[in-house]
């Protein structure tokens, strides 16, 4: 028997348990199509078309989320078992979910009520005792702090009937409701220690390139995105090694072109604000870029190339000075894999490095 009378009671259960975390952005498929991201909240309706599988949802998880999900893509026959004598299982602390490419491949969900101490555990806390385990068994666990998940029971989302492997036939409600009978399963068993493991280098291409280039052929995808759109394609464009002024250029054209009326100060005819925020944003990613060391992608990367002319150069310009000879050697290591440009951004804490301190200004100077 269902703990609510009608679907207005569990709707408000259903946001409090799968969809908490609606402050956006969020992601959005229609069946056969890619996903898309939408810059504003999630709302009520959207909840509702996902729940009536009109199109997919998809959300980043909230700081203490109910429920946690093993997600088994092309799963053998054996990775129920496997997952259940890794993580030591017992039959009520789990429920299967189909995944909408069930029927091609077999995907499938795996849902657990993580605990630490009697009470929902934080995301990281999820992450850093359950992420090594899972990869084991075969799967991927959700949730993950800067990735989003799609939410439950929507279109082709529905339990899996463990004894049989069929989907049952069941209402959203119901699902949400045996979703809540999950019993918990508590994390503090798990050892926690230092893993002092070696980080992965960073990728060679920006995580949120696909985006940029989204929003360059699209232009804004809604309401109040202007500002956030904008300052990807302001990271885009360093990501490019456009200097600053082609950026700032770049970007009031797109933003001219492609603001749909999405945009209130352009529609109040506020050119000038536009343009103001514009170049505070672009000087603001590339100094913040330059302190952060994040280099422009690809065979900008590289560093270190020089040639032996660059030797007799070194003491033509500075000769019998060895220190300033070291400071200019340093900067053709720099510049030299980016010379093919017309103009080179060379931040500040470059010539930190050039030249210790304040001593870099003395060395720009001669």
């Amino acid at each position: 028997m269902l703990s609510w009378t009608s679907l207005e009671d569990a709707f408000p259960g259903y946001k409090e348990v799968i969809a908490k975390e609606r402050s956006g952005p969020y992601g959005h498929q229609w069946p056969g199509k890619d996903w898309r991201t939408r810059y504003k909240p999630l709302s009520d309706p959207a909840i509702q078309a996902h729940l009536e599988g009109t199109y997919w949802v998809a959300t980043k998880a909230p700081w203490y989320p109910r429920l946690s999900f093993l997600d088994f893509d092309r799963p053998d026959p054996e990775a129920v078992a496997r997952a259940v004598e890794t993580l030591g299982l017992s039959p009520g602390q789990y429920l299967l979910c189909t995944s909408p490419s069930w029927w091609e491949s077999g995907n499938f969900h795996m849902m657990l009520a993580t605990r630490f101490r009697d009470a929902p555990a934080t995301k990281r806390l999820i992450l850093d005792l359950l992420r090594k385990p899972v990869h084991e068994i075969g799967a991927e666990l959700y949730p993950q702090p800067n990735r989003k998940f799609r939410l439950s029971f929507g279109k082709d989302q529905r339990l899996i009937d463990e004894e049989t492997g069929a989907p049952l036939e069941m209402h959203w409600s119901e699902m949400l409701y045996w979703a809540l009978k999950i019993e918990p399963y508590p994390l503090e068993e798990w050892p926690r220690q230092l893993e002092f493991e070696f980080r992965e280098p960073r990728p060679d291409t920006w995580i949120r390139k696909a985006e940029a280039e989204e929003l360059l052929e699209e232009g804004l995808p809604g309401p109040s995105t202007r500002h956030n759109a904008c300052l990807t394609v302001a990271m885009y464009y360093y990501r490019q090694n456009l200097d600053p002024s082609d950026a700032r250029r770049k970007l009031k054209h797109w933003i001219k072109t492609s603001h749909h009326g999405y945009s209130k100060m352009i529609n109040r005819g506020d050119w000038r604000g536009v343009k103001e925020e514009i170049d505070r944003m672009v000087a603001w990613t590339y100094a913040r870029y330059g302190r952060g060391k994040i280099w422009p992608d690809s065979t900008h990367n590289l560093e270190g190339w020089i040639a032996a002319k660059d030797l007799a150069l070194l003491a033509e310009v500075f000769p019998r000075d060895i220190v300033n000879q070291r400071r200019l050697l340093k900067l053709i290591a720099y510049y030299r894999p980016r010379s093919y440009h017309d103009w080179v951004f060379i931040p500040r804490w470059r010539w930190d490095q050039i030249a210790r301190h304040k001593t870099y200004k003395k060395f720009q100077a001669e």
